[in-house]
């Protein structure tokens, strides 16, 4: 792929993230191709179903997921508290909720999601290593998975209904975070 190619291809990616967590899944294809800065036509020479796009974005997140669980699965700082949070307000930036209306909206329209349950079997792997270093350490409850884990920080990261107004958004999301992280302290 050619180099400009490729960055349009990232921005529209990035771009369709940014937009599907923080509007949801209904946003148009010609926002989304606006904030990337290109034409819907180059969005849909790369992706030529919105299905296409939606599993850009889940591997994606993933990949973005990964390099993060990497960086902390390589060694718990001599500071495990500020190492475990550090971990998880970095994995909730991500906003990873904003996936599960991703394949719930994939589910409704009868989409094969197979490649989409590939990817949270990947992730709950590489989040299990991180919980285990995490409970080791003794910064969270013994009986913790790593499902339990993705499923509690998906519902804080979740989006919002679409047209909700809720001023200073951004600081609520950081206080339900940190409510999240103190929850699941021993």
């Amino acid at each position: 792929m050619r180099a400009d190619a490729k960055a349009n291809r990232d921005a529209v990616v990035s771009a369709a993230r940014r937009l599907v967590a923080s509007r949801g899944t209904t946003v148009s294809v010609n926002t989304i191709a606006a904030e990337a800065g290109v034409g819907v036509a180059t969005l849909y020479r790369h992706f030529a179903t919105r299905d296409d796009l939606l599993y850009a974005i889940a591997v994606d997140t993933r990949e973005r997921i990964a390099a993060i669980m990497d960086r902390y699965c390589a060694e718990v700082t001599p500071d495990p508290e500020t190492w475990w949070t550090s971990f998880v307000r970095e994995v909730a930036a991500l906003r990873p909720g904003a996936l599960i209306s991703v394949v719930t909206d994939a589910l409704a329209e009868g989409v094969d999601v197979s490649k989409f349950v590939a990817l949270r079997t990947e992730a709950l792997t590489s989040i299990d290593a991180v919980v285990s270093l995490a409970k080791g350490a003794g910064v969270v409850r013994a009986d913790l998975t790593a499902v339990q884990f993705q499923l509690g920080l998906a519902t804080v990261t979740r989006p919002l209904p679409t047209g909700v107004d809720l001023p200073d958004l951004a600081e609520h999301e950081r206080w339900l975070v940190e409510i999240y992280i103190r929850g699941l302290r021993p």
